[in-house]
């Protein structure tokens, strides 16, 4: 790849020599571990010093909130926004604000029995041809390139008897679906379930921008069609799988931590704990985090590839109650770049796992205290 910095041959042959002059010399490698053991290389670089792939707030955010603390430190928010405005329909807008109705269908805000929080949206579809749908073209950051990669999730519950319906990705200009028409099985009568149902499934499509893309409850395909639907849904979640959500911290062999870096096997960790703002204003628990080492920097761009493997952390309870410790670690090779004021390494960590459609999501968390090791054997 053009430009992008990779290790002469001479510098890997002094290293693996003199990975065997230390094997063989009176210096082991506990000795040459022990002046790193217990220090913090981030001790300088606490998140206040990380920045955020998208400083608009659109797809992410990353800010400090000085309302919580751990150990006299302010916690810093990490969020992957939800795209559809309102997902949680706890503004009182009746109907909620985007959503339609076509034919005899009916959309509306129930506040009686919501499944969350003060509200959710109610649907009813009596006849073949209505269906419910929200135009793509009203979510948060439009217009998407096209074939930009959305998911989709969401809670729903079934009012009244049936045995299946569809939801939909359309560009509403053709009868048949596009991309994709999910049929939705699980429908006992006052059961809430999620889409999707399991892990091993995702709810994803490529955006057509043609025509007038929308998502749509039931479907324009008459085949998949159903009626006298009656349901109601909450918390439905877009985002995109290609957006910004990393916060990132770059750093030099020498010169930005305590000590330099070395290859070896780096530890980190951090404090998280849930965001006390899920739960309102379109905001949602973080399901899991995730955490990169970028080692690939192209030196014509001055930014890294993201080269590195994605740790994927799914949130347990304990991070309802309050701050816990999660780590990672990782074997790194840290070649000396050619220009020393190059950084190394790139830390990365988001509010979400964007490698795959089955671990995307919207949701927030709390981070406080970087710590990263070089483990010692």
């Amino acid at each position: 790849m053009k430009g992008v910095r990779h290790a002469p041959m001479p510098h890997l042959f002094l290293l693996i020599g003199g990975a065997i002059l230390v094997g063989m010399g009176s210096c082991s490698l506990h000795d040459f571990l022990g002046p790193y053991h217990g220090v913090n290389l981030l001790e300088d670089h606490p998140f206040p010093a990380w920045t955020a792939d998208d400083g608009t707030g659109t797809y992410m955010v990353w800010e400090e909130e000085a309302s919580v603390q751990y150990d006299g430190e302010n916690a810093y928010r990490l969020r992957t926004c939800n795209l559809l405005p309102n997902g949680d329909f706890e503004d009182a807008s009746d109907p909620p604000t985007g959503w339609a109705a076509a034919g005899g269908a009916s959309v509306t805000r129930e506040i009686v029995s919501p499944l969350e929080g003060t509200g959710s949206l109610r649907v009813s579809i009596p006849q073949q041809n209505d269906h419910v749908y929200y135009p793509l073209t009203s979510l948060i950051g439009w217009p998407y390139p096209e074939g930009t990669p959305l998911t989709v999730r969401l809670m729903y519950r079934v009012e009244q008897t049936i045995s299946s319906f569809p939801v939909e990705y359309n560009d509403t200009s053709n009868p048949q679906p596009d991309t994709w028409c999910y049929r939705v099985t699980a429908t006992d009568v006052g059961t809430v379930y999620h889409l999707p149902p399991s892990e091993d499934e995702a709810l994803f499509f490529s955006v057509d921008t043609s025509g007038s893309p929308a998502f749509l409850i039931n479907s324009l395909n008459p085949i998949e069609q159903a009626i006298n639907l009656e349901v109601t849904l909450d918390n439905v979640k877009i985002t995109r799988l290609d957006a910004p959500i990393w916060a990132r911290l770059s750093l030099r062999a020498s010169g930005d931590t305590p000590m330099e870096l070395v290859s070896g096997t780096y530890r980190l960790s951090f404090m998280v704990r849930q965001d006390p703002q899920a739960g309102s204003n379109n905001v949602f628990p973080a399901s899991r985090i995730a955490v990169r080492f970028n080692t690939l920097y192209d030196t014509e761009s001055g930014s890294f590839v993201d080269n590195g493997y994605i740790h994927s952390i799914p949130a347990e309870p304990s991070w309802d109650a309050g701050w816990v410790e999660v780590s990672v670690e990782e074997d790194l090779t840290i070649f000396p770049p050619a220009n020393p004021d190059d950084p190394v390494v790139q830390i990365c960590i988001s509010a979400t796992d964007p490698s795959s459609p089955l671990t995307m999501d919207a949701g927030s968390i709390l981070v406080a205290h970087p710590r990263l090791e070089l483990v010692q054997e």
